[in-house]
């Protein structure tokens, strides 16, 4: 593929579907290409690659149907000229489904959570598009946690200062789980005391009732207090005396608690 120069207004479409890295931007390009094209397609990877937000892109305007309902996505096929059906590997008769599909000459662009085709979807669809994860993506993670953090500081009404990702991103479930983790640190960050305060109390009262709590929930504040501690002064010694331990029963506790120094 030809090498592109990004700028802002390039990367950033309408659709909220972020694309720079080179596999997302030639899917983009596929995408607009339908837009034009009266024929059917399927976009597969998986959960929270961007399928559902380019399908939207492409048919902005048809209904979305969930392909697990086989009543309802039969009814949609009959009453609409175009639909985007998701979750179509999941069909319950795939068969009689993309039968219905040709015979009422409804246009669709559904979705897979798959990383491969069956030959059944690969032979059907005139085009398919993958979405590979964000852990091939790095040029689209890097726009997407600036995206959820804007988005963080529209919901929570504030901004946080100097608000950094550090250590391992969390793309098990792709854009899902790296929302979540980006949402749950521009809230730490964003908090005050009453507030942690307020959400370690509700946590500490879900577990209470082991009989032995005090010892078996203590580690709430020693492991987030060594391991601030380890990142700030990089130095066992220097922990345990800015602390006030003992060396040994520090190094004894990050063993029991199984902190990576």
């Amino acid at each position: 593929m030809d090498a592109v120069v990004l700028t802002a207004d390039m990367v950033v479409d309408a659709t909220s579907f972020l694309a720079a890295s080179p596999t997302s931007l030639q899917a983009l390009k596929s995408a607009s290409l339908l837009k034009s094209l009266p024929i059917n397609a399927l976009l597969f990877g998986g959960t929270g690659t961007g399928k559902s937000t380019l399908a939207r892109y492409i048919l902005p305007d048809a209904s979305c149907v969930d392909a697990r309902d086989m009543d309802d996505t039969l009814s949609a096929l009959e009453s609409n000229s175009a639909i985007v059906l998701k979750h179509i590997d999941r069909s319950a008769n795939l068969s009689l489904l993309l039968e219905k599909i040709e015979s009422d000459k409804t246009r669709v662009v559904a979705t897979a959570t798959l990383d491969r085709l069956p030959l059944q979807l690969e032979e059907f669809f005139n085009l398919s598009i993958y979405l590979p994860p964000l852990s091939q993506r790095d040029e689209d993670v890097k726009l997407l946690i600036e995206k959820f953090i804007d988005e963080a500081e529209s919901l929570f009404s504030k901004k946080v200062e100097k608000l950094s990702i550090k250590g391992d991103l969390d793309l098990k479930r792709n854009a899902y789980s790296l929302r979540e983790q980006i949402y749950s640190l521009y809230l730490f960050y964003g908090a005050d005391e009453i507030l942690l305060e307020q959400m370690i109390q509700k946590f500490i009262a879900h577990h209470l009732g082991s009989g032995d709590d005090y010892r078996e929930l203590l580690w709430l504040y020693e492991v987030p207090l060594i391991k601030a501690g380890l990142e700030r002064y990089g130095s066992q010694l220097k922990l345990s005396q800015v602390l006030g331990l003992n060396r040994n029963t520090l190094r004894k506790k990050i063993l029991q608690h199984n902190i990576k120094v």
